[in-house]
């Protein structure tokens, strides 16, 4: 059993390890987790801190979402307007739940600490990008969404009561955003391959396009949905061909005119096809693609700045003793050119004198604990030493 106060994938689907979950259910099959521990999951969220959420939420409650089988009430339908429009419109949702809405909490990782740390880790582990939704169910065999699959993974955690599950398998396996979520084959009158009930602090992994409904029990429930973004290979080609259609005119030209009415034209649009393609094989710069979709990996999460204003008031005061450390679940990659290295981290790239290469991949690659300018690799004058962290600090790499 992990005990530190920090979640990340291991935690989070203890017992089976993370090398057992991604070898044998990662976009294979759905894992249930069963756990005789009701407050497993009380360090990311609790009912309480769900009543003080709501009581947070903005006056616009654009971030709340009112479903009840299927049918979802717009909040803009919800919300009450005049003086007392914030405190009617909450008292209108809470109208909903008191007679069977499920209320959706969408996106709380950006605006809930624990759960921002969790998709930090979990991206950083994982390379994809996360994003955890609250479903508060009230009790009496409520649900909310009618049988659907998703476009991308889920992991569920059961963070109070319980709920009823039924899954009905992946009529298409993968699917892609865009494709349709519903239909006949799965319209509720069919018999779910598997029944499992998530009490408090089980777990859930469903791959996309697994067939699910929940439903409530007798108490209300609640659970996140921590939905999984990876980077698929459809998207990671379908860019690196525009760029390559952008630099050669041979992919923007027209198939020859009148081609649908003339065999002739046809066998030789056909010729022409393969010969692009032949193109398409020879010309894909593919290590160049891999390493554009590293850069784009390590910022696919929201940037982790914790008491990063307390750190740039207190780098007027940094000295060659002043010990630092690495943020934790920054990913920072590193590229290279013959005169200067850069460094990408929160969606932005630093860019720096190529002599300062060994320093930089040092600091990327991550330490444990604190370092001063002494504790760094590399040729560096002790006034360049002090520059180079100083500029990591203010971006917000390192942390006092």
């Amino acid at each position: 059993m992990h005990t530190d106060s920090a979640f990340d994938l291991a935690r989070l689907i203890d017992p089976v390890t993370p090398k057992a979950f991604l070898h044998d259910y990662w976009e294979q099959k759905p894992l249930h987790i069963q756990r005789d521990a009701p407050d497993y999951y009380d360090g990311l969220l609790t009912l309480d801190d769900v009543d003080r959420l709501l009581m947070m939420a903005g006056p616009g409650f654009e971030t709340i979402r009112v479903v009840v089988d299927g049918q979802e009430t717009p909040i803009d339908q919800v919300a009450q307007r005049g003086p007392q429009g914030r405190a009617n419109t909450l008292e209108a949702i809470y109208d909903h739940y008191r007679r069977g809405s499920t209320v959706v909490l969408n996106s709380l990782d950006d605006r809930w600490e624990p759960l921002q740390a969790l998709t930090h880790a979990l991206g950083a582990e994982l390379s994809a990008g996360f994003q955890v939704n609250v479903y508060l169910t009230p009790g009496g065999k409520a649900q909310g969404f009618k049988p659907h699959y998703d476009t991308h993974d889920v992991l569920v955690a059961q963070v109070h009561g319980s709920k009823r599950w039924r899954l009905y398998g992946a009529p298409y396996e993968l699917p892609l955003a865009g494709r349709p979520k519903t239909g006949p084959s799965f319209d509720g009158e069919s018999v779910p391959e598997e029944e499992l009930t998530l009490t408090r602090g089980d777990f859930l992994y469903l791959p996309r396009g697994v067939v699910h409904a929940a439903t409530s029990n007798e108490e209300a429930s609640i659970h996140l949905t921590i939905g999984v973004h990876s980077l698929r290979w459809a998207s990671v080609l379908q860019t690196a061909m525009e760029k390559l259609f952008d630099e050669d005119v041979r992919f923007r030209t027209g198939l020859p005119a009148g081609f649908a009415r003339d065999e002739n034209l046809q066998r030789s649009a056909a010729r022409a096809l393969r010969q692009l393609a032949a193109i398409l094989q020879e010309s894909l710069p593919c290590e160049r693609v891999i390493e554009e979709t590293v850069t784009q990996a390590v910022s696919v999460n929201s940037p982790s700045l914790r008491g990063h204003l307390g750190d740039l008031e207190r780098l007027r005061a940094y000295t060659e003793s002043t010990p630092v450390r690495r943020r934790a679940s920054v990913l920072c990659h590193v590229t290279v050119t013959e005169t200067t290295v850069t460094a990408s981290f929160h969606n932005k790239a630093v860019t720096l004198p190529r002599q300062v290469e060994q320093e930089v991949r040092w600091l990327a690659a991550g330490f444990d604990g604190t370092i001063t300018t002494g504790d760094l690799p590399g040729r560096l004058d002790q006034a360049g030493r002090i520059v180079l962290l100083q500029t990591f600090l203010r971006e917000g790499l390192l942390e006092f």
